[in-house]
């Protein structure tokens, strides 16, 4: 005879197994368990580490990557931005304010430090997770894919600093300059270079202040390493600072970007003619070429060798059989 007390205790059971359940945290992310219990409320209760299963009951995991990441902004149909940011250059009276479109990539990794913050248990992670990304519901979905809540997350905390960065910076740089990459004087970098390097600078400060704190850092971020905040290499603080890379520039405007580019052409043809000039004025250019047409007619049982003044200018042609 089965009492009244053994089905209850039986439910309980039954219903009990049924609401316990694992969640198994990939390698490349990491779990953050709150309980969600009728008598316990949402509360956070613990960090799950990497490749860990966590058992729970009635509980939530929310898993976030600890992979690196990046933000493209091009004119690409898979870029986070299917666009560009177009700012204006700096120039002459000629050339000031034209407008420069950039591509652009930048690096990084979701600061997931969980004991960095004395007496706050579950550290940075725990509060970008509480302060960000449970807005956006931006955690890993069933298939540790990345949702549509971390791409908007991306794009609307990403792409304004990004886009004033660039507003700030370019304008100290002349548009021909960028456009063309030309080398900076007394440096043995190009004006890209020293613009990426410029805006990288300004977007990391600008992406703190809209974040409130350094959620993201460089590629070379290691949660397991604690890093050295007094560190000269930039690579070994703390949080590293996130990875810009300017993959493309040029004018907005196509009839500028073609006048540009013919006269590019132009200069790079006079600059050409005026090495060839230099070059055939000197009188030992003109002897290695006298040696090397020597060579060619030696290699060649056909070849006839003229030398015009007095044995400068030589030339090697073949007969036709």
């Amino acid at each position: 005879m089965t009492t009244r007390r053994a089905v209850a205790v039986l439910a309980l059971v039954v219903l009990g197994t049924a609401a316990c359940s694992a969640t198994e945290v990939e390698p490349d992310a990491i779990g953050l368990h709150y309980t969600a219990g009728s008598f316990d409320g949402k509360a956070f209760d613990s960090v799950v580490k990497p490749g860990d299963v966590e058992w729970t009951y009635n509980d939530d995991v929310y898993r976030l990557t600890t992979a690196q990441r990046s933000f493209i902004v091009r004119r690409d149909e898979r870029a986070d931005i299917n666009g560009v940011i177009s700012v204006p250059a700096g120039g002459d009276a000629e050339t000031n304010g034209m407008l420069v479109d950039f591509e652009i990539s930048v690096a990084f990794k979701t600061n997931t430090r969980d004991n960095d913050i004395p007496g706050y248990e579950g550290g940075t992670l725990r509060k970008f997770f509480e302060d960000l990304c449970a807005h956006y519901a931006c955690q890993l979905d069933d298939d540790g894919e990345e949702p549509d809540g971390w791409r908007k997350l991306l794009r609307e905390k990403f792409y304004p600093p990004l886009e004033s960065a660039f507003k700030d910076e370019a304008r100290r740089y002349f548009g021909d300059a960028i456009v063309n990459n030309v080398q900076v004087a007394n440096t043995d970098s190009g004006t890209l270079t020293l613009l990426q390097a410029d805006v990288g600078k300004r977007f990391q400060e600008y992406l703190e202040r809209q974040t409130g704190k350094q959620f993201f850092c460089g590629p070379s971020f290691d949660r397991e390493v604690p890093g050295d905040p007094n560190a000269k290499d930039a690579r070994l603080l703390p949080c590293p600072p996130v990875e810009l890379l300017i993959i493309s520039a040029d004018y907005n405007d196509p009839e500028i970007r073609k006048g540009r580019s013919a006269k590019k052409v132009a200069i790079d043809q006079s600059e050409a003619q005026a090495q060839l000039s230099k070059a055939l004025a000197d009188p030992n250019y003109l002897e290695y070429l006298r040696i090397e047409a020597s060579r060619e007619c030696a290699r060649s049982a056909q070849a006839v060798c003229v030398f015009s003044s007095g044995g400068v200018n030589p030339s090697v042609s073949v007969p036709p059989r």
